[in-house]
């Protein structure tokens, strides 16, 4: 920085130091101090020139000290707080209203039944299981949208309980078969009985079954003696009128044509899901029978209601 003119004295520079040492600490009066101590609010000068001019000498009173020769009084400052404007209140933003909830879909209708007195219907059924090949065979009934008729044995359905519900689950409908596929005709009425109603309990526990249940006797052999139990209990004796002799014969081709060829409307078509060969020909025989006309139904849908202790060969 230059200096025009003389430089100051030594004296004069530390007069003039040692006054401006006492003055700016002395601007803080104890109300200044008080008002800002911790709040960090900054100063600003409030005293104009012209103040300074003509308030010097109350000036030097509260400082204490003379204003030192040469200064003039627009130099001098006198430091007041600066107030913080009060913020005003940040309202709430509103709560975003609740999404409605989505509408309950309409549940679909049920298809109707099949009006067997007007179709040509005919029901496949499938005896002895259910066994290791069964969830092959209901693969291929939903693939191909066909409901069967599956008279089971208790004792297999105590083996596979799951088959035996999922065959219930997926719309297909379930007889009995008796307990253990031995002749009825050949024991006591009192066991004949046990066979028939063990199978029943067993149906009812697993599948929640209700109402008569339909009955195939093992080998299709009854007497009087069988049908007259069942009258007693209102459930029907169910047989065929179409053998596809596929236990005997283990061949899809055979079994196939069997079937198509002894088809009718009305008929009941006899097979065994025990066999590898029969689940086989199961498309094949659906294919052309439905190319042939027919319409594959439930035996309760190609029926209609039963009458105890009635046989049924054909609608």
């Amino acid at each position: 920085m230059a200096w025009h003119g003389a430089r100051p004295s030594a004296a004069l520079v530390a007069t003039a130091f040692g006054m401006l040492v006492a003055l700016v600490p002395s601007t803080l009066t104890p109300a200044h101090a008080d008002a800002t101590h911790g709040t960090g609010v900054a100063l600003r000068s409030t005293v104009s020139t012209a103040d300074l001019a003509a308030g010097s000498a109350s000036t030097v009173a509260q400082t204490g000290a003379p204003r030192p020769a040469g200064v003039e009084p627009a130099a001098w400052t006198v430091l007041t707080p600066i107030t913080a404007p009060e913020l005003e209140p940040t309202a709430e933003p509103a709560p975003e209203p609740a999404p409605a909830p989505a509408p309950e879909p309409e549940p679909t209708p049920a298809a109707p039944a099949p009006d067997c007195a007007v179709l040509a219907c005919v029901a496949l059924t499938f005896d002895d299981g259910p066994g290791p090949y069964t969830g092959t065979l209901l693969n291929t009934l939903a693939a191909k949208g066909v409901k069967a008729t599956f008279f089971v044995l208790g004792s297999r359905v105590a083996q596979f309980p799951d088959l035996a519900a999922r065959t219930a689950a997926e719309g297909h409908a379930l007889g009995s078969h008796a307990w253990s596929h031995q002749s009825l005709t050949s024991m006591p009425v009192e066991q004949a009985a046990d066979e028939i109603d063990s199978t029943t309990v067993i149906l009812i526990q697993t599948v929640g079954i209700g109402g008569p249940v339909l009955f195939r006797p093992p080998y299709g052999a009854f007497d009087e003696q069988v049908r007259l139990t069942l009258a007693e209990r209102g459930q029907p004796v169910v047989l065929w009128d179409v053998d596809t002799e596929d236990w005997k014969n283990r061949d899809v081709g055979v079994t196939t044509h069997r079937a198509v060829a002894g088809a009718s409307p009305g008929s009941i078509i006899l097979m065994h899901d025990i066999h590898e060969s029969t689940v086989a020909a199961v498309p094949g025989i659906i294919d052309h029978l439905q190319a042939a006309g027919y319409t594959l139904v439930t035996l309760p849908e190609l029926l209609g209601p039963t009458e105890p202790g009635q046989v049924y060969r054909s609608r």
